[in-house]
């Protein structure tokens, strides 16, 4: 195994913002996914039906346009490694089965809900920090309750769950739609396996949320300049990272290529 350091320390501002377009294969399927939730949920909205199949069509025409641009947005790809045909026959395996579960399980219980919005960009403060946020999907019950359901591909893990994210919308929903908490439901949605998991914030958990988002803007901004970032190389790092051909302390194998 060859591993070695690219040494380099000149960056180039406008080819970083073309790395930042490329996206590790970890989360091309997730990405798909939600693009064609959002396709369906644009249909809802024009007030036409949702059709599984075609939906399962449509994500599996994009997942073979992917394979025919040969992986060259995958950050892995770009950094020299092989992505093999079974990389996208099994994400179109798995995400299929993702889209039967949102039409089978979760759409079942959002159908008849009135439709707000989706997948649109919203900013709001809290304080001087603007928070910049795109909710999957918002709608509203018979009874005036509005709901805000966030999509997950990943697996179905209470562990791993951030109430940040959740709670930081329904901060938004509060001052968008001038509610109370107690008007607002949230929910995280495993299309995994069809768990939708309630969240439910009081006014003083939702503060508590407030100050943690402050302090962590804080922290990023104290840590923004380049040399007081920490990097963490190892192999498999690094060919997953956006960054790596740039990164001085990038470590990545190229024997097998």
């Amino acid at each position: 195994m060859a591993l070695y350091y690219t040494g380099k320390k000149d960056y180039d501002a406008v080819k970083i913002r073309q790395l930042k377009k490329l996206n590790p294969k970890i989360f091309l399927q997730g990405s798909l996914i939600h693009d064609v939730i959002k396709h369906l949920i644009g249909q809802k909205k024009l007030d036409r039906d949702l059709h599984e199949e075609s939906a399962i069509n449509l994500y599996s025409k994009w997942v073979d346009d992917k394979k025919q641009f040969g992986g060259r947005s995958l950050v892995e790809s770009y950094n020299g490694d092989v992505i093999d045909a079974d990389f996208y026959e099994n994400m179109k395996v798995n995400g299929t089965a993702q889209i039967k579960t949102f039409f089978r399980i979760i759409w079942p219980n959002l159908k008849d809900l009135e439709y707000v919005a989706h997948e649109e960009y919203e900013h709001f403060k809290i304080n001087d920090v603007t928070i910049t946020l795109k909710p999957d999907y918002v709608s509203k019950s018979k009874n005036g309750t509005l709901v805000i359901s966030d999509w997950k591909t990943g697996a179905d893990n209470e562990n791993f769950d951030n109430d940040l994210q959740i709670a930081t919308y329904v901060l938004w929903a509060k001052e968008k739609f001038q509610l109370s908490s107690s008007e607002i439901h949230s929910e995280l949605v495993y299309l995994s396996t069809g768990n939708m998991r309630s969240y439910n914030f009081n006014d003083s958990e939702l503060e508590r949320i407030k100050l943690s988002i402050i302090e962590d803007f804080r922290q990023m901004n104290d840590s923004y300049e380049m040399q007081t970032y920490v990097s963490t190389p190892s192999q498999k790092n690094c060919n997953s990272c956006r960054f790596a051909t740039i990164c001085c302390d990038a470590k990545m194998d190229y024997t097998s290529k």
